[in-house]
């Protein structure tokens, strides 16, 4: 933003109003501190788009990626597949989106699984969870019932 400022000689205000008329994506790394025309990237099956290591994203900021990304599991998803999909770490913003309710998690044995926050979809993604770890574990239905944290 303030290489473009500088070179265009227009308020950050300016700038941003100018890129909002012809399109544009901030970027979910980085504290969505760089952008890039939407006529540029070229997303993957996932919705994503990295140049070096800025990853550009069309479901929106971070918080806005990670929800899209749980609500789209069947099954909840972890900190570390989360990782994978986004290519970054994200355990300090997960603790902090399930504080704030954005989410919510369930505490398997070895970490949370983090699951949409929507009481349909949570009770559909820990019922899957569920059967998929006694399947895993070799434990009946009962004893796989954990609590969520």
């Amino acid at each position: 933003m303030e290489q473009l400022c500088n070179l265009l000689n227009y308020s950050a205000i300016s700038i941003r109003r100018f890129l909002k008329q012809v399109g544009y994506f901030s970027s979910f790394t980085h504290n969505s501190k760089w952008y890039t025309l939407s006529s540029i990237p070229e997303f993957d099956k996932n919705g994503l788009w990295f140049y070096n290591q800025i990853g550009f994203s069309s479901h929106g900021n971070l918080n806005e990626n990670i929800i899209h990304f749980i609500n789209k599991s069947s099954h909840g998803l972890s900190a570390k597949q989360l990782a994978e999909i986004l290519s970054i770490p994200c355990h300090a913003v997960l603790n902090h989106m399930y504080k704030s309710g954005a989410i919510d998690r369930f505490k398997n044995q070895s970490d949370f699984v983090y699951l949409s926050s929507a009481d349909r979809r949570k009770k559909q993604q820990l019922m899957r969870l569920q059967s998929l770890l006694c399947v895993e574990n070799k434990i009946c239905l009962p004893r796989c019932i954990g609590v969520l944290h």
